[in-house]
């Protein structure tokens, strides 16, 4: 995989000003096929397939911890609907009940209740408040490793993502395909969220953002599209036309 990364960094270097700078379509599924000759698993998976599930798993990882980041946030939150007001009216000190109890003499037992009552207050108040991003984080930790001299192999990693794109858009097709069979098959499916968000992780963690932006890709597939587009309205137009002569005649 390595030399094929370097053959097609290669290419894209040598020939971008021909290219306008655009990766081309045509080769991102010319790669695809490459791939495909290494082998495949025992369940019929090629490499790309492992890759591209890999990348949906650490999509997943990180939908998984923004859900319960949001969720703990949506609990602090309301909870803290049914606190007392702990501000002065004019700025005064925030409301302890420990300290109102210590000045009523309560009992030792009432005393550790109300420091319990306190804890409690201030501890869904700061979770309710915090503002650590925690996808941030996770990139900043794993970009200091991902980084380093060990894992260089990865530094033409985002010219693999054509090819991988269109993987996960074959695999999309083939799963839509499969909904209308889902008693032959109960894990059919017709989207894979983690996906993009793994593959927009991996790219920020490597520090490899604007050279995908670089190779402009998704410009190139507009544009095949595009033309494919027109082709298939030209050809229905053709048809139209001959279909008319044949009836005229």
């Amino acid at each position: 995989i390595k030399s094929r990364l370097k053959r097609e960094m290669k290419f894209f270097n040598e020939s971008q000003e021909d290219l306008d700078h655009e990766y081309p379509f045509e080769r991102a599924l010319a790669f695809n096929k490459d791939i495909r000759k290494l082998g495949v698993t025992s369940s019929g998976l090629t490499y790309m397939d492992k890759f591209r599930e890999a990348i949906t798993e650490v999509g997943n990882a990180l939908g998984f911890v923004r859900m319960m980041r949001l969720g703990a946030m949506r609990y602090c939150s309301q909870a803290t609907e049914f606190l007392p007001p702990r501000e002065g009216s004019q700025g005064e000190e925030k409301t302890s009940f420990t300290a109102r109890a210590n000045g009523e003499e309560e009992d030792d037992l009432v005393v550790k209740c109300t420091e319990q009552v306190d804890s409690l207050m201030e501890n869904l108040e700061a979770k309710s408040a915090e503002t650590l991003d925690y996808l941030n984080l996770l990139v900043s930790v794993f970009s200091k490793e991902l980084c380093n001299e060990r894992f260089s192999h990865l530094q033409d990693f985002h010219i693999i993502v054509p090819a991988v794109t269109l993987n996960a858009i074959e695999s999309l097709l083939k799963g839509k395909e499969k909904l209308s069979k889902r008693g032959v098959d109960s894990e059919a499916t017709f989207s894979d969220d983690g996906f993009a968000l793994g593959l927009a992780y991996l790219l920020q963690v490597l520090k490899q953002m604007k050279m995908f932006n670089d190779i402009h890709w998704f410009d190139a597939v507009r544009k095949h599209y595009t033309a494919e587009k027109e082709k298939l309205l030209a050809s229905k137009q053709a048809t139209r036309r001959s279909s008319l002569f044949s009836m005229s005649s």
